[in-house]
């Protein structure tokens, strides 16, 4: 009876691999496919060897000058971007500060109205 039961219950090893297979094609579809899709990060500098003729010395320096144009347009746009940022996060305070302000004002006058409700009586009330 205890053989039948050992013999009757399912393995589990087999459901492992499912979960590899799919973790194996989602790798391989993302590295063939998308792989344009991802930046190689900043360029890299161009080399000079020792005895570069004048075409090699020009094409280096125009390589150099086009790097320095690369790298002040980008420096640029980080400057934007932070003013950009530095906004929002000044307007995020300022709206927060207004709202605090406002809550408080509104919470002193509920206070002071239930303290008082007197003055909402008129003649004309029921």
């Amino acid at each position: 009876m205890v053989i039948e039961k050992i013999h009757n219950k399912k393995s589990p090893k087999k459901w492992f691999i499912i979960p590899l297979i799919f973790i194996a094609v989602f790798i391989f579809v993302d590295n063939f496919f998308f792989y344009d899709h991802y930046s190689p990060g900043p360029p890299l500098p161009p080399t000079l060897d020792h005895n570069a003729t004048e075409a090699q010395i020009q094409e280096y320096s125009g390589r150099i000058q086009d790097l320095e144009k690369l790298l002040s347009t980008a420096q640029e746009e980080n400057e934007q971007l932070l003013l950009y940022q530095r906004l929002f996060i000044n307007s995020q305070k300022r709206s927060s500060l207004i709202l605090q302000r406002y809550s408080q004002k509104i919470k002193r006058n509920i206070v002071e109205d239930q303290r008082n409700m007197g003055m909402f009586i008129t003649p004309d009330s029921k």
